[in-house]
């Protein structure tokens, strides 16, 4: 019995401890392994080069148009 008083003692020390970081300006949320292979997917995917992330053959079209606009000089509006 004493362990398990030692144990709910522990955790909500960490608990209360947590909290006063968090109340104190301290972001602990980087921690959860859940949200950080949601965060790391959208990292890869935001910091991708744009031409990688074309969809439509319209878009590649419209792109090569550029380059090809491109190669003289660059453009003005």
């Amino acid at each position: 019995m004493h362990v398990v008083l030692g144990v709910l003692g522990i955790v909500v020390t960490i608990l209360v401890l947590l909290n006063k970081l968090q109340e104190g300006g301290i972001d602990i949320g980087w921690l959860n392994p859940f949200s950080w292979h949601r965060r790391r997917k959208f990292r890869k995917h935001h910091d991708l080069n744009p031409a990688f992330k074309l969809d439509s053959p319209m878009d590649v079209a419209a792109l090569y148009m550029v380059a090809v606009a491109k190669i003289d000089g660059e453009m003005s509006k």
